[in-house]
Parts: structure tokens; sequence; C-alpha cells
């Protein structure tokens, strides 16, 4: 399914449609989740990250707006963590690049890496804040 017919067939179905995503091997698969489930998942993902950086020892201020959560670092930097409802996925732009994540297994997981959100986060992070972000 291509991202235009997706959003449309998605926007005309509702909330009851199923999103599609794809998995770490690039095939397009059903993560049997609609569009309520998906936001409820982004949701609880969002609140982890809050709390794991209420951790930090380092100066990380957290901002959530219209969907999008931002982590600014103390040198200024930003992590933005940005959901896309239409293609089931989840954005984020670091210092390090541009990654998007699918629902595979319970897990997000990078579609470029094939590594998960929580493997690449503890390595972004140590990068760009100089502290390893750890989701429980």
């Amino acid at each position: 399914m291509n991202n235009t017919s997706g959003s449309a067939s998605m926007m005309a179905l509702g909330r009851s449609a199923l999103v599609y995503c794809r998995n770490p091997r690039n095939q397009d698969v059903s993560c049997k989740m609609n569009e309520v489930e998906f936001n409820d998942n982004i949701d609880e993902l969002y609140v982890a990250i809050e709390d794991a950086v209420d951790e930090l020892d380092a100066d990380v201020d957290c901002e959530i707006s219209g969907g999008v959560l931002t982590l600014k670092a103390p040198d200024g930097s930003a992590m933005i963590f940005s959901r896309q409802s239409a293609s089931c996925e989840l954005w984020l732009a670091a210092r390090s690049g541009g990654f998007h994540y699918s629902w595979v297994n319970g897990q997000w997981y990078c579609q470029r890496t094939e590594q998960s959100l929580v493997q690449m986060l503890s390595e972004i992070s140590l990068e760009q804040i100089g502290e390893e972000l750890i989701l429980e």
C-alpha cells in the first residue's frame, strides 16, 4: 500500500481501519493496531521517554506539542519524536540523522538500521546528551 492511498483509506475508514507498517525486512505487514491503539502506544512511549529523561543528571527539557515530543539537550541540540499515524510510524530526528520506526512484535524498529528504538535511543542519547536514555 502506498502512503497516498493508505492515508485516504484510513481517513475513509476512520478509527476502525488497520494501519500498516514495515517490518525490519521492509515488507508490508498489518500492525493489527487501529488508530486509537497506535496513538495510545505512542502516548505510553512518550511518558516512558519523559520518565527516563527525569532520571538523567543532564538538564534536558521535554516538551510535547501536537503529537511531537522534543528533547532539548544542554548544548542546545534537539531530539524530535514525531508520530505518523497515517503510516503507523514514529519518526526521530537527532543530530546523528533521521530514523523511521515501525511497530513489529511489540517493539519499535528502525527500518534502515533494523535496530530497536530502545537500542538506538541509548546510543543516540549518549552521543547527543552525554548520558544513556534507558527505556524500561
